[in-house]
């Protein structure tokens, strides 16, 4: 029994001295750690900007109409004497041919009637109508067969005196003044009749122009980056029917942040980076700072920024409404001895690994890009240091993942 009990009270203190001992233990941490290395470091604005152009011209109809063709497609280059959409233009051939008629009319009476010259006698419409119905008359005559013996013949003496009379009782009576009050009426007419001819010659020109118009064009050479219209669709005025982007005028156009505002000013450099090529970059610069505008973003909270315009060098030629970053370089070095800000504990520690144990090690900082900074001394390129400590202390022992 007393045997039972002593190996019962041992076992325990075994137990009890295990349990102990497995409490005091501290398991292994696992950590990471980052070689020094150099890097060249710069302090960046990034910018998210899209291509496009700083001469977009928009071909629209103040008229609007039918659109009876569509002659070009979106990515085509165009030139000013490219007819790009033609509108219907029935209703207005019908109107010109009209308005060419009436003007045709106009110049046959103004041509039939002769402008009396001044100092001479003017024969009126009576004497000159009678005459030219004589003329007529004898000209019939002598179509079946009469000449001018058997058609004087033909009239009456009395007839013939008749006529002598009239012609001498019209003639008498054209005195000065009744000369000069036919002068000016026909002068009245022949005014008129000029009038009413400018005015048929403008309904014409009027209606050639409005024909013309009804062929759309643009007034640029570029491409063509939107076609807002199809065959066969009415066109209302002033819509706009295509797009065109002038391709010698390249920009970008990009947003910052109030943030970022303070740091960027106009003629400012910039890298910018395309989707074509991350890794090569073009140069450009800062044209135009706008100004701080508010706007809802789709988190419904409110963001003030301005919208930044970059234009890129010559051997830019990413395709209009293509993406882009941007990047402005505000300040850098070059080849330095650099870490992760996150390696850095309390203000200038780091904690290097030696023979699995924790050491902290003191530095000097210097230049900071917001990810990685710059070790001015307590540090030599190739050592490691354990990126983001957490829950360590001097002594720890550690393994390395």
């Amino acid at each position: 029994m007393k045997k039972t009990l002593l190996i019962i009270v041992i076992c325990c203190a075994l137990i009890a001295s295990w349990v102990l001992l497995i409490g005091n233990k501290k398991e292994l941490a696992t950590v990471t750690i980052h070689e020094i290395v150099r890097k060249d470091l710069k302090k960046v604005v990034e910018l998210s900007g899209s291509v496009t152009s700083g001469n977009i011209y928009v071909v629209s109809s103040t008229t609007g109409g039918k659109v009876d063709s569509v002659y070009v497609q979106e990515g085509e280059l165009i030139k000013p004497s490219d007819v790009l959409i033609k509108l219907n233009t029935d209703l207005i051939d019908i109107e010109l041919k009209k308005a060419k008629l009436e003007l045709s009319q106009i110049e046959s009476m103004l041509d039939s009637t002769s402008t009396p010259v001044s100092g001479q006698s003017s024969m009126p419409s009576a004497i000159q109508t009678m005459e030219e119905r004589a003329k007529i008359a004898l000209a019939l005559s002598q179509s079946v067969g009469l000449d001018m013996e058997s058609f004087n013949s033909a009239f009456s003496e009395e007839m013939v005196e008749e006529y002598a009379d009239f012609q001498a009782a019209l003639t008498s009576s054209l005195t000065s003044e009744t000369l000069e009050d036919y002068e000016q009426s026909f002068n009245k007419t022949q005014s008129v009749n000029q009038t009413q001819k400018e005015l048929a010659n403008l309904a014409v020109s009027s209606l050639e122009e409005s024909i013309e118009s009804m062929s759309l064009k643009s007034e640029i050479s570029g491409e063509v980056i939107s076609v807002n219209c199809l065959s066969g669709a009415f066109l209302a005025p002033g819509m706009p029917a295509m797009v065109v982007a002038d391709l010698n005028e390249i920009i970008i156009e990009a947003v910052a942040f109030e943030k970022d505002i303070s740091h960027l000013e106009e003629n400012m450099d910039v890298n910018i980076f395309t989707n074509d090529d991350s890794e090569f970059y073009h140069i450009g610069h800062i044209s135009k700072v706008g100004s701080l505008e508010s706007s809802v973003s789709e988190y419904q909270s409110s963001d003030v920024m301005a919208k930044i315009t970059i234009i890129p060098n010559s051997s830019f030629s990413s395709k209009i409404g293509s993406s882009t970053d941007i990047e402005v370089v505000l300040d850098g070095r070059e080849n330095i001895l650099a870490l992760p800000v996150d390696c850095i504990t309390g203000e200038t520690n780091v904690f290097v690994v030696e023979d699995d144990v924790i050491h902290t090690r003191e530095i000097t900082t210097g230049f900071t890009d917001g990810y990685y900074i710059e070790i001015i001394s307590g540090l030599n390129e190739g050592e490691t240091v354990v990126l983001c400590p957490e829950d360590l202390i001097e002594g720890d022992k550690v393994e390395i993942e």
